[in-house]
């Protein structure tokens, strides 16, 4: 259960990344753009849905934490 959660946690922070990447991009089409928040957003929604929304919070500020380091 522990690699499935932190699968889904990797998931949703690369649709995170994704999203913004894709928003600065001039070449991006709008639809692109909205189809890209519209897939994290579910994903995000997931995690909440099923009571992980903190968990993955403090992972992800982990990562970011270590990635500064």
């Amino acid at each position: 259960m522990k690699k499935l959660k932190l699968q889904l946690f990797q998931r949703t922070y690369r649709l995170f990344r994704q999203c913004v990447r894709w928003e600065e991009n001039e070449y991006r089409s709008e639809e692109d753009k909205l189809k890209a928040k519209a897939q994290y957003e579910e994903f995000y929604q997931f995690l909440k849905d099923s009571g992980l929304e903190q968990e993955y919070c403090d992972w992800r500020a982990q990562m970011v934490e270590e990635a500064m380091s």
